[in-house]
């Protein structure tokens, strides 16, 4: 015998069986230790349609193998039922730290997050709230002339019309950009030099251009626009 070119030893196993731990260790296994019996656990080895060899070594692997899994996949659907717990707490906290109906928040009870004098002898203030889904919802206000929104925009001179002002009153204008009604406000009021250019570049310049058109026609006041569209 040559050294170096011996053989692992190898267990012969059925054409149509798998070993299993709890075999004897003998060289071979004959057709009378095969198990009788379909009942649970009496079965040493499954079927398989070739025959197969394992040396020890891998047989070994197999069995902590097969173990593992075993293990494994308790655990695997303990994570999982964990992660689908934490994701449901997640959602439960979104939905309660929504905000409410803006439209019911009264001007008065906080301060809006802008507030402009377009006029400071205005004496009308102009109360904006934005649309519910809007990614960030917010409102603003701004001091104006009364007579500077009913000679530009019909909405106003008709809701205005028999209103009296005493330079304390408030009107509230619900699902308005807040910003695209203030440039609108300052056109109405030829206080052109207090709006910001925006690059044409800009990736917000079109979404910004788009609510000025949507306020303008909303409040029948598309005219003012005209001027900068022929330019």
């Amino acid at each position: 015998m040559q050294v170096g070119s011996e053989r692992p030893t190898t267990r012969s196993i059925p054409a149509d069986s798998i070993l299993d731990p709890t075999l004897p260790s003998t060289a071979s296994i004959s057709s009378s230790q095969k198990p009788t019996g379909s009942s649970p656990g009496t079965h040493r080895y499954r079927t398989f349609a070739s025959t197969t060899y394992l040396d020890d070594g891998l047989l070994a692997f197999t069995q902590s193998t097969a173990s593992a899994c075993h293990i494994a996949i308790p655990h695997l659907a303990s994570i999982i039922a964990v992660i689908a717990v934490i994701a449901v707490i997640a959602v439960i906290a979104v939905i309660a730290v929504t905000p409410g109906n803006m439209s019911q928040l009264s001007a008065g009870t906080r301060a809006p997050q802008d507030s402009e004098d377009i006029d400071s002898d205005g004496d009308l203030r102009v109360v904006v709230l934005s649309r519910q889904d809007t990614p960030q919802p917010s409102f603003a206000a701004f001091r104006v002339c009364s007579r500077a929104l009913k000679r530009a925009s019909s909405v106003f001179r008709s809701r205005l019309a028999d209103e009296p002002l005493s330079g304390h009153q408030q009107i509230v204008l619900e699902e308005t950009d807040p910003r695209a009604m203030g440039c609108l406000l300052r056109l109405m009021h030829s206080t052109q030099v207090l709006l910001r250019p925006y690059s044409q570049f800009d990736p917000s310049f079109v979404s910004r251009l788009y609510d000025l058109v949507v306020v303008a026609d909303k409040y029948d006041c598309i005219s003012l626009l005209r001027p900068f569209a022929a330019s």
